[in-house]
């Protein structure tokens, strides 16, 4: 079987330029492709473009290091509270976790959560993400450096190249702001990476 020339972030484009309305024809045309090529590919690929996909993530403010990524197709406040109970039994739990004003973070669920765990809340202001900087800038990063230059087929497959850019995010990656250390230095006594999956 011959490889593609068109990579899977490629394939997502010509794709979604169908989905946005342009004429099949004119889309094959301008990427050179046949008509049954791009059908193929829909019938395929179709439904998990990474912007269907809602990604919890989470950042220690202090270390950079982050615990999860959580991909779902969407989040509810019980989803929330799920994954922060699995992460803090594995990393402990916070005194301060700072959330934004989404109706997954204001809510009862969350607020039980976080009241019987002794975890304050801190949220930031409406239209204000500079409130919560580390985490947009961490965002940014995430949506630039995997989100961007994946094609998901499955949530699964979704959850399997997040946690591979996770770990090199933590283990490999240098950050200026903590002496040009990777995060799990100031998470693991002598900066050793966790194990393998």
């Amino acid at each position: 079987m011959k490889a593609s020339k068109f990579s899977e972030a490629q394939k997502a484009f010509i794709l979604k330029q169908g989905a946005d309305g342009m004429p099949v024809a004119d889309i094959c045309r301008r990427a050179g492709i046949s008509q049954a090529t791009y059908f193929n590919w829909k019938k395929k690929y179709e439904g998990m473009a990474p912007l269907e996909i809602r990604v919890l993530t989470v950042v220690d403010t202090f270390s950079r290091f982050s615990p999860v990524v959580d991909p779902r197709f969407s989040y509810r406040a019980e989803d929330v509270v799920t994954t922060l109970e699995k992460v803090c039994g594995r990393v402990g739990y916070p005194r301060t976790i700072r959330v934004d004003q989404g109706s997954e973070f204001v809510s009862r669920d969350l607020d039980l959560w976080a009241y019987a765990r002794g975890v304050t809340l801190d949220f930031s202001r409406p239209g204000k993400p500079t409130d919560n900087a580390f985490i947009e800038a961490f965002n940014g990063r995430f949506r630039s450096e995997c989100l961007n230059t994946h094609w998901f087929l499955t949530l699964a497959d979704a959850a399997e190249k997040m946690e591979a850019w996770l770990r090199y995010y933590n283990e490999d990656r240098p950050h200026g702001a903590i002496g040009h250390k990777p995060p799990i230095t100031l998470q693991n006594s002598g900066g050793a990476p966790s194990p393998p999956p």
